[in-house]
C-alpha cells in the first residue's frame, strides 16, 4: 500500500528545503506543518505546531513561520495515499528541528 509523500523522496525535500532556507534566524525549537494531501496530490489546510527541544508549546517569530510555510507550499508534487487501488485523501506533516537558527533535522 503506498503512503502519501513528496514524490522525489525526502533527499530531494531536504536539498529544496536547505536551498531556500535564509538562515537569518536564531530561534530552537520544533516547527511542524500539518496539512492535507488529497486524492490528486495537493496539498491544502496547513496548521502550525510550535515547540520548544523540550516538546513544551512556545510560540516562533511570525516571520520565521512564515519562511517555513512558504517553503513548504512550494513543495507542490505530493503522491497521494492508496488504499485499495483508490487514492485517497491523508494528512501528512514535516517538522523542523531547529538549533540557534539552523536545520539540525527534518523529520519524519
Amino acid at each position: 500500500m503506498p503512503h502519501a509523500g513528496y514524490k522525489y523522496g525526502k533527499n530531494e525535500l531536504r536539498k529544496f528545503i536547505n536551498k531556500k532556507y535564509s538562515r537569518k534566524y536564531d530561534e530552537s525549537g520544533y516547527l511542524t506543518y500539518r496539512f492535507i494531501i488529497n486524492c490528486e496530490g495537493k496539498a491544502g489546510g496547513f496548521q502550525i505546531i510550535e515547540n520548544d527541544l523540550e516538546y513544551e508549546p512556545k510560540t516562533f517569530s511570525d516571520s520565521i513561520k512564515s519562511e517555513f510555510l512558504n517553503m513548504v507550499e512550494q513543495l507542490d508534487e505530493w503522491s497521494p495515499c492508496v488504499i485499495d487501488s483508490v487514492s485517497r485523501d491523508s494528512f501528512m506533516y514535516i517538522s523542523f528541528r531547529l538549533e540557534d537558527g539552523n536545520i539540525a533535522e527534518i523529520l519524519p
